[in-house]
């Protein structure tokens, strides 16, 4: 079986899409756990904006092809 090729634009896309989703999940996480347990909320947006700038990297970094 041969490998499957994968177009490096809808990966990227997919990557940073999941990538906004899970950030997206822990903010709402941590505003709700903000009252009853501010240290893990503030872990959670720590680990929030970590992600966000993952994502940034990931873009900013990513190899860009010309269009034709």
């Amino acid at each position: 079986m041969e490998p499957e090729e994968f177009d490096h634009e809808d990966v990227v896309k997919s990557f940073i899409g999941r990538l906004t989703d899970l950030v997206n999940e822990l903010d709402l996480a941590a505003a709700t756990l903000r009252t009853e347990a501010p240290a893990t909320a503030r872990h959670l947006t720590l680990v929030s904006r970590q992600m966000a700038a993952l994502a940034l990297a990931a873009l900013e970094t990513w190899p860009k092809v010309p269009r034709l």
